[in-house]
């Protein structure tokens, strides 16, 4: 079984000339992936720092493929979310069935406790964030839906990467208490926006004037979410806010929809959002 992981801190930027170095290192920092070369002439390069569990990483590598298998993925003891920004060049990401093409610019998410597979075009350029689950309250609810389909808050995501780059390079005797808070930044923003994209990814076979009932951005997410299952307590935390804030959203929510319950709060959403 792999155990939890605690990677180790290299905020210097590592060169790798030979593959089997490079798969070393993936494995030594990373839940553990089947790598391959696609050319004798290989290169890679990588810096990462780790924040408790929370680990960063800007990767620079030639043509490679690496796959996470289902024996791989069967021997996690903990789960983890792997989001990728993708800087330069082209990596294909591939899992339930879905694959994705990330360019530059783009954004996407894997859940590492199930098989994926990447196929990185050569000088390719990309940042990774690896979080437990815990850090996305109501993930296992979401993961389905978002992995290998793009992150579409492209704001959002932007401004997640120019936190997740100052904590990458951030001295490594910054203050703690900072780093902390940006941290959790980083976290609630990405949060939020998977969020969000399942919720958009369950309305994507809406029909063209379909009611909507002029539901707000958060109030849809706080449906979907409430469509899944989850608690007043749960959705707070998928959307980082108070109980009793989601309360006062149930009520303008319900008032919209015309209904007096969560179950025909939730009846009503599985018809608007799929």
């Amino acid at each position: 079984m792999e155990s939890t992981m605690a990677p180790r801190i290299q905020a210097q930027k590592r060169e790798f000339a030979l593959v089997g170095e490079w798969r070393d290192f993936i494995n030594e920092n990373f839940p553990w992936l089947e790598i391959s070369a696609c050319n004798k002439q290989f290169h890679a390069a990588a810096s990462a720092r780790s924040f408790d569990h929370v680990l960063l990483v800007d990767i620079d590598t030639g043509l490679t493929k690496a796959r996470r298998t289902k024996q791989l993925a069967n021997r996690a003891e903990a789960g983890y979310i792997k989001i990728f920004w993708q800087l330069s060049g082209m990596v294909e990401l591939t899992q339930d069935k879905r694959r994705i093409l990330l360019k530059p610019g783009c954004a996407s998410v894997c859940d590492v406790a199930r098989p994926y597979d990447l196929r990185v075009s050569d000088d390719a350029h990309f940042e990774v964030m690896l979080l437990p689950y815990q850090a996305c309250p109501g993930w296992e609810d979401i993961s389905q839906r978002v992995c290998a389909t793009p992150v579409p808050d492209q704001i959002t995501t932007h401004a997640a990467l120019g936190c997740l780059n100052s904590l990458l390079h951030a001295p490594l005797d910054a203050e703690p208490d900072a780093t902390k808070q940006v941290l959790r930044s980083l976290q609630w923003m990405l949060s939020t926006s998977l969020h969000r994209s399942a919720a958009g990814a369950s309305g994507e076979g809406e029909r063209p004037g379909e009611a909507t009932f002029n539901l707000t951005d958060k109030e849809t997410l706080i449906l979907a979410e409430l469509a899944n299952g989850l608690s007043n307590k749960q959705i707070a935390q998928c959307v980082y806010v108070s109980a009793n804030t989601i309360k006062f959203h149930l009520k303008n929510i319900y008032q919209k929809l015309g209904v007096v319950s969560r179950v025909q709060a939730a009846n009503v959403a599985r018809k608007i959002l799929g």
